[in-house]
């Protein structure tokens, strides 16, 4: 739910798409040699769409991933799983980016793989961000980042922390102040000025109308109008007329002529 309106991250258009990009400031610890290497992560949204066998163990094998980390040196091609799908238990959180002027959503994933030594043993976090960019329609890789966040080994708490950026015309989903839209509430203030308007106009219309037939005087605007003396502030006195009946019919004055 966004500014009180109910919205729906559709993700339909890419999801089981093999999305890729270099992982900056990998470290060692997924690493299951004992020199470096480049990796990246691939992320197939919304589904199990990876194959990655690395690191399984006797009662769950990793083979179907939602995100993996690929070792890129294709002369020794590794595979780390990352996390799995879980079914859409995560939802997004929207977040507007006052610096950039944009929508993101950002999905918290803390379900990933544990790894029995190295820095990861109480498993992965990943977090996927979709930001709002009407130009990417609906991705184009080339504008997708990523990185492993560097591990603190002051806190040492065993969870390896990784996000993903994904710019995305899918993201620009509600009114927001870098388009000059309107929030639901500003919406609902103008609607109910509206209406209020429109209920006074046809209010002095009638009236009007009413008064007018009663004393028969129809271009004294000031006497005719409703509460007069209240949208004056109290400034305007208005004629007093007075009706008469007698056999010919009805006489109306104002009552000035009878001092």
């Amino acid at each position: 739910t966004v500014n009180n309106e109910s919205l729906t991250l559709d993700l339909e258009a890419i999801a089981g798409q093999e999305l890729k990009c270099a992982l900056d400031g990998s470290s060692h610890s997924l690493n299951p040699f004992t020199f470096a290497a480049n990796w990246e992560l691939v992320y197939t949204p919304c589904r199990n769409g990876y194959n990655c066998s690395m690191f399984h163990n006797s009662s769950t094998a990793h083979n179907a991933t939602m995100v993996s980390q690929l070792q890129t040196n294709k002369s020794l091609p590794a595979c780390v799983p990352v996390l799995a799908w879980d079914s859409g238990d995560t939802q997004p959180i929207y977040v507007f980016n006052d610096k950039k002027q944009k929508q993101e959503y950002i999905f918290e994933y803390k379900n990933g793989f544990k790894q029995s030594s190295g820095n990861c043993t109480q498993g992965r976090y990943l977090n996927v961000t979709y930001i709002c960019d009407e130009n990417i329609d609906p991705i184009n890789m080339n504008n997708i980042t990523c990185k492993e966040l560097p591990y603190n080994l002051n806190i040492n708490d065993g969870i390896c922390r990784y996000e993903m950026l994904i710019p995305t015309k899918l993201a620009c989903l509600s009114d927001t102040p870098d388009d000059g839209g309107l929030s639901s509430a500003w919406k609902a203030t103008v609607w109910l000025g509206i209406i209020f308007g429109t209920i006074c106009i046809f209010y002095c219309i009638i009236g009007y109308i009413m008064n007018a037939t009663r004393h028969h005087q129809w271009f004294d605007c000031m006497a005719n109008i409703p509460n007069a003396n209240i949208w004056c502030c109290c400034c305007y006195k208005g004629k007093e007329y007075i009706t008469i009946q007698d056999s010919n019919g009805l006489i109306n004055d104002d009552r000035d002529r009878f001092d």
